[in-house]
This record gives structure tokens, sequence and C-alpha cells, in this order.
């Protein structure tokens, strides 16, 4: 197996889970009024 594709998409995943954490972050205090 090529390590390239697969350490590229890890670094993808890795993305999107702190982009939807910080979504969660940002709406979290958005909701709260903060």
């Amino acid at each position: 197996m090529d390590p390239g594709p697969a350490r590229g998409f890890l670094r993808l995943v890795v993305i999107v889970a702190a982009i939807m954490l910080t979504y969660w972050y940002v709406t979290g205090i958005t909701y709260n009024g903060y």
C-alpha cells in the first residue's frame, strides 16, 4: 500500500474533525448568548 494517499486521507480527516469541533464550539457559544 502506498503511504502517500493514506497519509493525505488521515490529514483530511484531522482537518475536517478540527473544523467540526470549531463549528460546535462557536455555535455553542452563540446559542448560549456569550
